[in-house]
This record gives structure tokens, sequence and C-alpha cells, in this order.
């Protein structure tokens, strides 16, 4: 299948952990690096990387294009980013493609074994992997297929039999450009995404028993929107989840920060038992 991989980034041109993770697992595809025309920092990736793997996009039309959900956009957020990826990919020529945030810095498989949740290390099938997961895409004709987050694994082997128990759509999305996606509010856009295409009736899944490790969240990773995950206060950040989804998105205090809890009894769409048709 022809697809590629678009690594979104802003100013870290000498810490892309995505990026040295698939060349480690022998991804072969083509990867580019998605800028924006913001980032003082372009020349040093142009550098690092070659300008024939770099695309910058005009971030000004994006923030215009984009529904942000307040009165004045706050432009240091992925969601500009996501919604130029969309249109790059289809402007390349590709249906299928791979959206990664900058900081994943492990994929594998997670199986069963005798009861115990165990690793499957993906060097050198890496690519064999995302082939089938993308055919799976296609004959299911699914709208993205998103990787599992660490804390999903918490209850053992049972995650694998919940794909769909938590709306976690964080940092890596196989994406089918057949079906067209406007990335949707200024913070959290991408489990607000995720819920507005499904209740449409656009299929998004969590596929468990595929991982991904990723970096410190909420920009406590130097480059990227650092500053303004420090500066933006963080309840309204988490708030943006209860503002678009209030019938399934509340809030909460963990650790250090306040984060958007979904509930997935209400988020995800049911059929409704054919006795109670009238």
């Amino acid at each position: 299948m022809n697809y590629a991989a678009f690594i979104l980034t802003h100013g870290r041109p000498d810490n892309q952990k995505t990026y040295n993770t698939l060349k480690e697992l022998g991804f072969s595809h083509k990867i580019y690096l998605v800028l924006d025309d913001q980032d003082p920092t372009i020349p040093q990736y142009i550098d690092n990387y070659g300008v024939e793997n770099i695309i910058v996009f005009n971030k000004n039309l994006y923030i215009e294009r984009t529904d942000v959900g307040l009165a004045e956009a706050v432009p240091k957020f992925a969601v500009f980013a996501r919604n130029a990826i969309e249109d790059i990919a289809r402007r390349l020529g590709y249906q299928y493609f791979i959206m990664l945030d900058d900081d994943i810095y492990k994929f594998r498989l997670r199986q069963d074994v005798d009861g115990s949740l165990k690793t499957i290390h993906l060097h050198g099938i890496f690519d064999e992997i995302i082939e089938k997961c993308f055919q799976y895409v296609e004959n299911a004709n699914l709208a993205c297929l998103m990787p599992g987050v660490c804390n999903v694994y918490r209850c053992g082997v049972q995650a694998l039999e919940w794909s769909n128990k938590y709306r976690i759509s964080v940092n890596c999305f196989l994406r089918n450009g057949a079906h067209k996606v406007d990335w949707r509010l200024n913070m959290f856009e991408d489990l607000i995404t995720d819920l507005d295409y499904n209740r449409m009736g656009q299929v998004w899944l969590t596929y468990v028993p595929l991982q991904i490790d990723v970096g410190a969240g909420n920009g406590k990773v130097a480059g990227g929107n650092t500053d303004t995950y420090k500066t933006f206060d963080g309840f309204k950040m988490a708030f943006m989840s209860v503002v678009s989804h209030p019938d399934c998105n509340d809030m909460g205090f963990y650790k250090d920060h306040w984060k958007p809890i979904t509930h997935t009894e209400t988020a995800i769409n049911r059929i409704v038992s054919g006795r109670y048709k009238k």
C-alpha cells in the first residue's frame, strides 16, 4: 500500500524521537517532518534532515480555517498542523498516511501469554505490522486507527479485549484520507475530533494490541509548545473537552495538572436493541 508518515513538530530539530524510532524499526516508507512557517528553527531542521524531507505550512492560513472554540486562537498548539497534514497528504496523493507527534520513542505489540501481558518487539517487522493495520483500515472502511498508550494496559490482558473501552486518541493516527477530517478546537483536538466523527458514524478505533510509548506530556519536553503550556491555564485547556461534549466529558485533577475524563458509557455510539422498535 502507498502511504507515508507525517511527523508534526516545532522547535525540536535536535530531538526527533519519532523520526529516530521509525528509522530504528526499519520503516521503509517516506517520512516527512511538517513545520509551521513561524518556527525559527526551520534552517536547523533542513540541515539535519534534508530539505526534501521538510514540509512547511502557512500557520496563519490554518488558524483562519480552524474552529478553535475560542474568541481568539492560541497559535502554539497542534490542531493547525493536523489540519495542514490532512491537506498535504491529499496534495501528495496519499489516501493512507500516518500522522505522528514527534515524541514517540517505542512501538510494540502486546499479547496474552498464559494470562500475562507480554511484549513483541517490532524490529524488522514494523513495515509488515503497519501494512496489516492499513489493510484493516481499508477493509473495514475505518477513518482512523489509533494505537494504545501506556495507561490503557494497567488492567493487564483484559485490555486486549477493550479496544474501545477508553477514548485514547493521542500521538499516532493511521488515517484513511477517503474520510475528510477537520480537526477541531484549540486544545485536546485529538480527543474532541475523535468523538466528533465517531458520533457522526465515521469510525475511529483504538487498536490496543499495538502500543506506543511517548515522552513526558503537557509540554514538559523542551521545544514544541512548552512555553504555552507554562503560561496557559491548564484548567482552560482541559475544559475544552467539556465544552465540546459535555454529555460524556468532565475534568479531574491528577498529580499536578487538570485532565479531561471521558466516560465511555456515554461517549461511544451503540446499536439499540430491536426489542425497542415500535
